[in-house]
C-alpha cells in the first residue's frame, strides 16, 4: 500500500516554519530592546563587523542575499547613520567611517541583550 505524501508532512514545511518562528522571535527581541535595526539588517551588519570594507557582492554572497536586497538594506542603514559608504575605483566598498561608535554601541547592546 502506497502512502500519499503531503506537503504538511515534509521537512521543507517544518524547516520553513522553524525559520519563521526564529525570525519572528528575533524581531520581537530587537523591537523590545529598542534596537534600530531589523533581523535582515542585523545579518548584513554582522558580515560587515567580520569584514569591514568588503565589496557589496561579497557581502551579498556571505549573507545569502541577492545584491539588490543588500543594496536596499545598505541604503537604509546609511540613511539611518549606521554605516557609511566609501567609493573607491571600480567597486563600491563599505566602511564604518565616522559611524564606528554608533555601530559599536549597537553591537554592544545586541550582545548585552543576548541577541
Amino acid at each position: 500500500m502506497e502512502s500519499k505524501f503531503t506537503f504538511d508532512q515534509s521537512y521543507g514545511k517544518v524547516l520553513g516554519q522553524t525559520y519563521m518562528s526564529i525570525f519572528e522571535r528575533l524581531s520581537k527581541l530587537m523591537k523590545d530592546a529598542n534596537l534600530p535595526i531589523t533581523p535582515d539588517q542585523f545579518r548584513v551588519l554582522t558580515r560587515l563587523w567580520q569584514n569591514d570594507g568588503c565589496p557589496q557582492q561579497e557581502l551579498a554572497n556571505s549573507s545569502n542575499r541577492d545584491r539588490a536586497n543588500v543594496t536596499r538594506i545598505l541604503d537604509i542603514l546609511e540613511r539611518e547613520g549606521i554605516v557609511t559608504r566609501k567609493n573607491q575605483r571600480r567597486t563600491k566598498r563599505l566602511d564604518f567611517g565616522g559611524w564606528i561608535s554608533s555601530i559599536r554601541s549597537t553591537r554592544v547592546r545586541l550582545v548585552i541583550n543576548g541577541i
